[in-house]
């Protein structure tokens, strides 16, 4: 039996333990079981096709989402919900990205992505991600695309992006600064 201190049992000394790769590991899990279709309550059906998903994940994303899912609307209700006039692309890279934090913008994608990254119905939380994945679909190939930027930048509602971006980022980018249409819109947004 173990010896007790002269004044009492010895105090329980509380240590908290943290896994730095847990956010990525349940993330991946929640991805996996998408593409498997396990646990998938609702459905995006565009173009003839079924896109599964988790409520959930959907409803974290989008704030479109979260309040027809705490509704009685008739798309809560069927567990499914119809985009007639979406691009199936499109979609399917939103959901992709609200799954893993990853959206693949293409040449043939950039306008129906952008327009869905902008609808209200499956708008993504921070306004930061649209700039973010603007940006850098530009910047993989700048020679070609930086002739988009005025047009795409339309598309952001920059009252919407956090204000740590706007300082840090989105007034120093070199690519915005330097295109006298798009720095005059930048002057326009913020002001």
């Amino acid at each position: 039996m173990a010896e007790e201190n002269a004044n009492g049992p010895e105090p329980v000394i509380e240590e908290q333990y943290e896994n730095s790769d847990y956010s990525n590991t349940f993330f991946g899990v929640l991805r996996s079981l998408r593409n498997n279709g396990e646990y998938c309550d609702f459905a995006l059906e565009v173009g003839g096709e079924i896109i599964h998903a988790h409520r959930v994940a959907l409803g974290i994303a989008s704030p479109y989402f979260a309040a027809m899912f705490k509704s009685n609307m008739n798309e809560n209700l069927e567990g499914s919900m119809k985009l007639e006039w979406q691009d199936l692309n499109a979609v399917k890279a939103i959901v992709e990205y609200i799954y893993s934090g990853k959206i693949t913008i293409t040449e043939e994608n950039v306008q129906e992505t952008l327009e869905l990254i902008m609808d209200d119905h499956l708008s993504v939380k921070f306004e930061d991600n649209a700039y973010k994945a603007t940006i850098n679909w530009i910047k993989h190939n700048v020679d070609e695309r930086k002739v988009h930027i005025p047009q795409l930048l339309r598309h952001i509602r920059f009252p919407y992006v956090r204000s740590r971006l706007l300082t840090e980022y989105v007034i120093n980018e070199s690519l915005l600064r330097n295109d006298q249409q798009c720095n005059q819109f930048l002057n326009e947004t913020l002001n």
